[in-house]
C-alpha cells in the first residue's frame, strides 16, 4: 500500500467563528497538517486568546459574530508589535477589499465555498510573511 506523505508546518493558528461546525471543520483541516490551532467563538474570546499566545502566525476569522466581530478583533492586532497574518473567512462582511487591505487584511473568502483555497493559502503563508509589503 501505497503511503501518502503530508507536509507538516510549525505555526500557530488561530481560528475565529461563532459557528461551532464550522469551526471544527477548519480546525480538522490545519491540524491534518500539522499546524497547532488554538479556537475561539467570539471576538472577546479571541482577544484572550491573543494575549496569552503572543506566538501565533495566523488569524482566520469569520466577519460577523456576537460578542466582538472580526473588525474587533483586527483593531486588536494592529496594536500588536508582531502581528499574525490575518484571513477573513465570512458569508457576509460589512467591509471592502481596499478597506480590510489597509488593516492589513490579507485576503477576504467566502464562507463555506472558498474553504479549500483558504487553506491552500494558510499553508504558504510564510511567503506572505517573508513580504513586509504584504503585511500593514
Amino acid at each position: 500500500m501505497d503511503q501518502i506523505k503530508v507536509k507538516k508546518y510549525a505555526y500557530k493558528i488561530l481560528v475565529i467563528d461563532d459557528e461551532v461546525d464550522i469551526l471544527d471543520i477548519i480546525s480538522s483541516e490545519l491540524m491534518d497538517y500539522g499546524f497547532t490551532v488554538l479556537c475561539a467563538k467570539s471576538g472577546t474570546e479571541a482577544i484572550e486568546v491573543l494575549k496569552h499566545n503572543t506566538d501565533i502566525d495566523v488569524v482566520i476569522s469569520d466577519f460577523r459574530m456576537p460578542n466582538g466581530d472580526g473588525r474587533f478583533v483586527l483593531d486588536y492586532l494592529n496594536s500588536m508589535e508582531n502581528k499574525p497574518v490575518f484571513y477573513f473567512f465570512s458569508a457576509q462582511a460589512d467591509i471592502t477589499f481596499e478597506e480590510a487591505s489597509a488593516k492589513g487584511v490579507q485576503k477576504i473568502y467566502s464562507k463555506p465555498s472558498y474553504l479549500n483555497l483558504l487553506l491552500e493559502d494558510v499553508k504558504n503563508f510564510k511567503a506572505f510573511k517573508a513580504n513586509d509589503n504584504l503585511i500593514k
